[in-house]
C-alpha cells in the first residue's frame, strides 16, 4: 500500500486479478507520497493519480512543485521503499518512521 497509485494499479491489471482499482483511494490524491511545501512548511503537495500531476498546498496554496524537485523526491521515495523491502520482519515499524520522514519539512 506504500507503492505509488499507478504502480499499485498495473500490478492490480496484469496480476490474477486484472482489474482497474475505482476506490476513492485510487481516485483521489496519493496521500501516502505526500510532500511538505517548501514555501510554508506545515502544507503538504500530494500527486493525483490520474493527470500525474501534483496538488497545490492546501495551507499556502503554493503551486504544485517543480519538475526537478519531485523527481529528487522520487528518487529518494524509491530508495527507501527498496529499503522497506530489504528489513523484513520490522517492515512496519520502518514503513511508521519512513512516512514520518517523507512528510518533514
Amino acid at each position: 500500500l506504500l507503492r505509488p497509485t499507478a504502480e499499485r494499479q498495473r500490478e492490480l491489471q496484469r496480476g490474477p486479478w486484472g482489474f482497474l482499482c475505482g476506490c476513492a483511494r485510487c481516485q483521489g490524491p496519493d496521500d501516502v507520497r505526500g510532500m511538505s511545501c517548501r514555501a510554508c512548511g506545515s502544507g503538504y503537495h500530494l500527486p493525483l493519480a490520474e493527470s500525474g500531476g501534483w496538488t497545490s498546498c492546501a495551507t499556502c496554496s503554493a503551486a504544485a512543485p517543480a519538475s526537478d524537485i519531485v523527481a529528487q523526491a522520487e528518487s529518494f521515495w524509491q530508495e527507501e521503499l527498496a529499503k522497506l523491502d530489504r528489513v523484513g520482519d520490522a517492515s512496519s515499524e520502518y514503513a511508521v518512521r519512513l512516512h514520518a520522514a517523507l512528510r518533514e519539512p
